[in-house]
């Protein structure tokens, strides 16, 4: 045999050796990439079908955080740590724990101020009202960056800032404490500032008040329109909106409502309406049902004339009584107009 020959064999043999071991290592590239890539039992039918749904994923740089097991916590970016040093967390049951945190910050009277005016506000503070221990301005622990906290406190030296550092101690009692914050005191607001107050509370914290006070001023005028001669559909809506808040708050249980005689609901007004007209200016009142007790305070007498006022779900009281003109008719274009905002909204 030539050496040609044997050098063409050897050629050949050489290539099928290299072809073979090329289509084995892809084979068994396939085959790796395929185990890889295949979904976990897991995730098939039977276990979506036997599975619970997945929570809800808490953002990251939230405040508030829901005490677990301490190898839940480690890995995360903010930790509830135990607190084994501190012996009232340690050695006190959770329910005399809970009574502690209400007497220390509940039977307080907060009034909500937006920062920026009505309609420009992005934060929220509390001021204290004054007592016999004077009168302090917080910022709610949970909704104001730290560096408006400093800026606030600031502003104010010299006044009781004894309320909202116990809650600022540490993440554990943080997240023990802070619905007592909410439920055991009672928040007085301007209703101007109303409607933005659930998207500066988190949802729990909203639905955590108990005991509110509204002082109920209107920006945009009346919404009964003078001499029944048209109407501010802006002013009507902020007066539909604000009520639909209130009786979404699944916590209230003690509402006060106080009507200011200067811009709303004067006697002269009220007394050119017919009994739907009242009916429906009356219908957003209707919805706030979940109050235990629910006080509206009127600026001007009931008892001189009939309304459907008395069939409200709220007990009425009276600022001062006014001697009314009593002025019959009204205008049916006004009532359809207002149902149809209603429907609106």
């Amino acid at each position: 045999m030539s050496l040609g020959a044997v050098r063409s064999a050897v050629k050949e043999v050489l290539l099928c050796t290299a072809s073979y071991f090329i289509g084995c290592l892809y084979a068994l590239f396939v085959l790796i990439f395929y185990i890889l890539g295949k979904p976990c039992s897991r995730f098939g039918k039977a276990y979506l079908k036997k599975s619970s749904p997945y929570t809800l994923r808490m953002n990251d740089s939230a405040l508030t955080l829901p005490l677990s097991s301490a190898s839940d916590t480690e890995n995360r970016k903010h930790t509830t740590h135990t607190q084994d040093q501190c012996l009232l967390l340690t050695k006190l049951p959770a329910e005399l724990r809970k009574s502690i945190w209400e007497l220390c910050l509940g039977g307080r009277r907060f009034r909500f101020s937006l920062l920026g005016g009505p309609g420009e506000s992005t934060q929220l503070v509390c001021h204290e009202e004054p007592n016999q221990q004077g009168s302090s301005l917080h910022p709610l622990p949970s909704e104001l960056p730290s560096n408006d906290n400093r800026n606030i406190t600031a502003a104010h030296p010299g006044q009781n800032r004894k309320v909202f550092p116990l809650v600022l101690t540490c993440r554990r009692i943080y997240s023990e404490a802070i619905d007592c914050l909410y439920s055991r005191n009672n928040f007085n607001i301007s209703a101007c500032y109303l409607g933005g107050l659930p998207s500066l509370l988190l949802p729990q914290r909203f639905n955590a008040i108990r005991s509110m006070t509204i002082d109920w001023g209107f920006p945009y005028g009346s919404p009964i329109p003078l001499g029944l001669e048209g109407f501010s559909h802006q002013t009507w809506g902020f007066w539909v909106k604000s009520w639909k808040i209130l009786a979404s708050m699944k916590g209230l249980s003690v509402l006060d409502v106080k009507l200011s005689g200067d811009v709303f609901f004067n006697s002269y007004q009220w007394t050119r309406l017919g009994e739907e007209e009242k009916a429906l200016v009356l219908q957003p009142i209707r919805e706030v049902t979940r109050p235990e007790k629910f006080r509206l305070l009127l600026p001007f007498s009931l008892e001189i004339y009939d309304s459907p006022l008395t069939n409200l779900p709220c007990s009425i009281s009276f600022e001062k009584a006014y001697l009314i003109t009593f002025v019959k008719g009204a205008r049916a274009a006004m009532i359809e107009d207002l149902k149809d905002v209603c429907s609106i909204l």
